[in-house]
């Protein structure tokens, strides 16, 4: 898989496809099964995806083609990764894109990111958060993304973020933009990351924060 033609693995409990057209205009209705993807993208790095169910709606006409889907109940794990990501859930899109490869897209999805586990003696590095209203895009190995960040515990809106990330390397940044978010005795800092429990307490007022990771 990927431009460097990484080992890939690909299974499904169950895979059932409906073809129906005629030549030049074919349309192809794929549901899975509990699908699942695994890249080995280094001798010490491995990238897991899981489905609960995922869809496909593949037409090719007039000598190209697209694919509209959604998927629920999923999961990505890679080690690269600052946390893991679950309960993925969307709809998404592919289609050619001129000479560069396919271009996929994911709308509305949601998913919830839960942090790696520290090494021992450390907090984690956050608290769970969930991603809601993401819109995705995929090209050439690199995923560009952005959407809202919202506490897990009780739906509370904190940020916007934007992220880029390259699959190969196993590197990205992303942008967390969070113009109005105010600490009282319902929001602490330590309701954000657990490393500021005991550091930083009873905290009141609006805070604007902007940070890079």
């Amino acid at each position: 898989a990927g431009p460097d033609a990484q080992p890939a693995r690909l299974g499904a409990e169950n895979v059932v496809a409906q073809f129906r057209g005629r030549t030049g205009d074919m349309t192809v209705l794929i549901e899975a099964a509990t699908p699942r993807l695994q890249i080995d993208m280094s001798e010490e790095r491995t990238l897991a995806i899981a489905m609960q169910r995922a869809t496909a709606n593949a037409r090719i006409y007039d000598g190209t083609w697209r694919i509209d889907g959604a998927f629920e109940s999923g999961t990505l794990r890679d080690p690269a990764l600052p946390g893991t990501v679950t309960t993925i859930a969307g709809q998404w899109e592919a289609s050619p894109l001129d000479n560069e490869g396919p271009l996929i897209q994911v709308r509305s999805g949601e998913a919830l990111l839960t942090a790696q586990d520290p090494p021992e003696g450390e907090r984690l590095l956050f608290n769970p958060m969930r991603l809601a209203n993401v819109d995705a895009t995929v090209r050439d190995g690199a995923i560009e993304a952005h959407g809202d960040i919202v506490l897990d515990n009780d739906g509370r809106q904190l940020a916007a973020f934007t992220a880029a990330h390259d699959i190969s390397e196993g590197a990205g940044a992303t942008r967390v933009n969070a113009p109005n978010v105010v600490f009282d005795e319902t929001l602490q800092p330590y309701d954000l990351t657990e490393r500021a429990r005991g550091m930083v307490e009873n905290v009141r007022g609006p805070a604007e924060l902007v940070a890079d990771i």
